[in-house]
């Protein structure tokens, strides 16, 4: 940086307040994690893109490892907000499923960082990636909320399968941006949904009318 341009810096940031500043780290930093990954990233890499001086960094954040754990609860909650507005809607649940799917494949486009941390946090930080597991449960269970309340662990199971396949479609999504969404979203579904749909029924229905075949064991 030049001493002309580290001049315009420090003029910058006079002139910004408090919550400016701050709002300016995070989306340096949410863009950095999200084009190097958050083990790819220095708290200098965040300081140089955000412009601001490496203690202004800390004025906000005392580590990286602060700054990325704020950028995922800011993703979770955002995320659970737009599963929970699924939830509430009186509607069947193929079009709840359905409007799952949309949410999460729109989330996931709209907000690259969480796509990345739904693939895994950090190789090396036992504590953001723990975060990064908490925020693909909490994922599932709102998803098995949204599955309804009656189905058990055949419900976790399912919710589990759905936003798995999700993650790994989003991915390969990612690499084929002339999809449209509406397609990725009703191929998705076609393959899911059937599944999905036999399963819950079956768990509805009394003991003794399942098939054997369609009950998962009891953990011994």
């Amino acid at each position: 940086m030049s001493v002309n341009e580290a001049g315009q810096s420090e003029a910058r940031q006079t002139r910004l307040k408090g919550p400016q500043r701050r709002r300016l780290v995070v989306e340096a930093a949410r863009a950095a994690f999200v084009e190097r990954g958050y083990d790819g990233v220095s708290m200098g890499d965040i300081a140089s893109r955000a412009g601001v001086a490496r203690p202004v960094l800390y004025d906000h954040f005392p580590s990286k490892k602060a700054l990325m754990l704020s950028l995922l609860t800011e993703e979770t909650e955002l995320l659970l907000a737009r599963i929970a507005e699924q939830v509430r809607g009186g509607a069947p649940e193929a079009e709840r499923m359905r409007g799952a799917l949309d949410v999460y494949f729109t989330f996931l486009v709209e907000r690259p960082l969480a796509a990345r941390i739904f693939q895994g946090g950090s190789a090396t930080d036992p504590d953001v990636a723990e975060a990064a597991h908490r925020m693909r449960e909490l994922a599932r269970n709102g998803t098995a909320a949204l599955l309804g309340p009656d189905g058990g662990a055949e419900r976790e199971v399912a919710a589990a399968v759905l936003v798995s396949s999700v993650i790994a479609v989003a991915d390969w999504w990612a690499r084929r941006p002339d999809m449209p969404r509406g397609a990725v979203v009703d191929t998705t579904m076609r393959l899911l949904w059937p599944g999905v749909s036999q399963t819950l029924s079956a768990t509805r229905r009394a003991p003794e009318q399942q098939d054997p075949e369609e009950q998962i064991p009891e953990e011994r």
